[in-house]
């Protein structure tokens, strides 16, 4: 940041003198508020994300929402249908504003995880080799220790005509922007809790190509996260809470844990930029950037969370055709 430096005028053989002097206006250093997750509900996404027997995609729950493949190809034909014979009067209306709720929901929820999970299928042999290596390196002496992004977020603000200076009778004014980055990551190692049944490159491949589908069970004969997705009205829980992850979290079709809590870091940057709008002849300075930057590091083994989160375009747009849908008169 630069100082203020140059004269202020107070009459025809006075003035007033700045000499490097920090305007308190500058003091502005603070963080945007930002709606990061604790840390408690990053450790379990992070465990649930790099746990060796995580699914790519659910066969088992793929098959099981084909059953709705004929009615969501019905819907796409009768589209067209609907839209010519859209007329005036509200009971039309009423019926296009339900049709077209009824085509969001099932793109949102039939269309759109059917085609994501297509799209992972059709990735299956790097999503296999990938795995492959990480049961290389579980089985190694030093076990799997996986970094992972967790959550970003950017806040900003401006104001225009900011005084960041009044001490000597006259206003000086600024215009400011302010913008908060937010990074979070963690680390985790994992670690056989048993000894493999054979760790040459078929039986990794075998291994790898059961788990990338989601098809090898745990223990107990079922994956309770497969059971959860196939439940109704599961997505909008997850929506609030993080049932799913600690379900994936704790899935242990591959006998391993980790070795202790979870790192979680964080990175907080805030960048503030002043641009002097006034006594522009007069004085020189109280403009430029400045960063206020804060690094933490917490510990977890992660927990089950309940948030009130903000709810994204996508979600407000499944809520308002449900809403529709519902809607009687």
């Amino acid at each position: 940041m630069e100082p203020l430096n140059g004269f202020v005028p107070t009459g025809p053989t006075s003035s007033y003198e700045y000499v490097n002097y920090l305007p308190q206006g500058f003091n502005i250093w603070s963080h945007h508020t930002t709606s990061e997750p604790t840390v408690g509900a990053r450790a379990l996404t992070l465990r649930a994300r790099t746990n060796p027997s995580r699914a790519e995609v659910s066969i088992p729950n793929f098959i099981h929402e084909l059953k709705d493949l004929p009615g969501m190809l019905r819907d796409i034909g009768t589209l067209k249908s609907q839209l010519a014979s859209l007329g005036r009067g509200k009971r039309k209306l009423l019926r296009f504003a339900k049709q077209s709720a009824n085509h969001n929901l099932a793109y949102q929820m039939g269309w759109r995880p059917l085609l994501s999970d297509v799209q992972k299928m059709l990735q299956f042999q790097s999503q296999v080799d990938k795995r492959i290596d990480e049961l290389d390196r579980l089985y190694s002496s030093r076990g799997l220790k996986r970094r992972l992004n967790l959550y970003s977020e950017v806040q900003s603000s401006d104001a225009k005509g900011f005084i960041i200076e009044s001490q000597l009778g006259t206003l000086v004014r600024a215009d400011w922007f302010k913008v908060t980055n937010l990074r979070s990551w963690g680390t985790i190692r994992w670690m056989p809790t048993a000894i493999p049944k054979g760790t040459d490159r078929k039986d990794l491949a075998r291994q790898a190509r059961s788990l990338v589908f989601g098809i090898r069970p745990n223990d107990y004969g079922v994956d309770w996260s497969q059971v959860w997705n196939a439940i109704p009205w599961t997505w909008l829980a997850d929506w609030f809470g993080n049932v799913d992850d600690y379900l994936v979290a704790h899935h242990n079709s591959i006998p391993a844990a980790p070795t202790g809590p979870c790192n979680i870091m964080t990175r907080k940057e805030t960048y503030v930029t002043f641009r002097r709008i006034s006594h522009q002849g007069l004085l020189t300075g109280g403009e430029g950037t400045g960063v206020l930057r804060t690094l933490s590091r917490a510990q977890s083994s992660g927990s089950l969370s309940v948030t009130l989160p903000f709810i994204s375009a996508r979600q407000w747009s499944i809520l308002g055709s449900l809403a529709i849908q519902r809607f009687r008169r």
